[in-house]
């Protein structure tokens, strides 16, 4: 065999072991739903995080749609308005935590699960939704969030 296979051969032999001696629980760190790492946010920003926990076992939720749903107040009444094209979302990673970094400031509810098949709004009370409200510059906790409709 000419030096140049010699070469490639070694080469990839090489490749190979290294590929097979990696675990797939060493990188699977690398590649999680969403990263928990809180950066400052960007000038004029906010960011979110906090942590999704389900009420009947107790434990975090993987994979759980977070969103944020802008409230817009009128005269003495508020509303809140999910748009699945354009409001903040992210999914939680296996701790159940998320972070969702550089919005724009202003009022904001929160909504867990998939809008359109099952979802659960985090209330103060029942039927009273909890607004947050983001200010420039920020980055809040909005700690553990316990809910029902996801085990």
């Amino acid at each position: 065999m000419k030096p140049a296979v010699h070469l490639y051969l070694l080469l990839l032999l090489v490749i190979a072991t290294f590929l097979l001696s990696c675990n797939s629980e060493d990188i699977s760190k690398y590649f999680t739903p969403t990263s928990t790492t809180v950066s400052t946010p960007l000038s004029g920003k906010t960011s979110v995080m906090g942590r999704v926990i389900s009420k009947k076992t107790g434990l975090p939720l993987n994979g759980i749609d977070v969103w944020l749903a802008k409230v817009i107040r009128q005269d003495s009444e508020s509303i809140y308005i999910l748009d699945t094209l354009n409001s903040p979302s992210i999914l939680t990673n296996e701790k159940g935590a998320f972070v969702i970094q550089n919005i724009d400031p202003g009022e904001y509810v929160i909504v867990i699960g998939n809008p359109e098949i099952l979802y659960e709004i985090i209330s103060e009370e029942p039927g009273q939704a909890k607004i947050w409200k983001l200010l420039n510059d920020t980055v809040i906790d909005v700690g553990d969030l316990f809910v029902s409709n996801f085990k």
